[in-house]
């Protein structure tokens, strides 16, 4: 990615909330199982965190939205980021689904109904 100015004074933004939480690059790079140099790039103009993470980065640096505000996302990519979140949703409610259909229904033990108790010895 070429950097561009707008995006240097976007690393810039990025920085000055890191720094206000009191957050080295490694303890972002650690919460987002990044190396440092990432989140460096970050901050310096040379790459950009997806939405996703941009979100997250929010949180962690308790910015009340700020972060998201710094790369100016529009409604259409707001949307697109809702849409994708509610296909996750499908997916995992799905999942859950064939999990629970595979695991047949719950193990009967001695004394409930259907099975038999084991033959007393004499």
């Amino acid at each position: 990615m070429s950097s561009t100015m707008a995006d240097v004074q976007r690393g810039k933004k990025l920085k000055e909330l890191r720094e206000a939480a009191g957050l080295t690059q490694e303890e972002v790079g650690l919460e987002f199982s990044v190396r440092k140099q990432a989140v460096s790039e970050w901050e310096n103009g040379k790459s950009r965190p997806d939405v996703l993470k941009l979100r997250k980065l929010d949180d962690l640096y308790g910015a009340g939205g700020r972060v998201l505000g710094v790369f100016d996302l529009g409604s259409a990519e707001v949307s697109q980021l809702r849409a994708e979140v509610a296909e996750l949703r499908q997916a995992v409610r799905e999942l859950q689904q064939h999990a629970k259909e595979a695991a047949g229904p719950p193990a009967s033990g001695p004394g409930v109904e259907g099975d038999e108790a084991p033959p007393s010895s004499p």
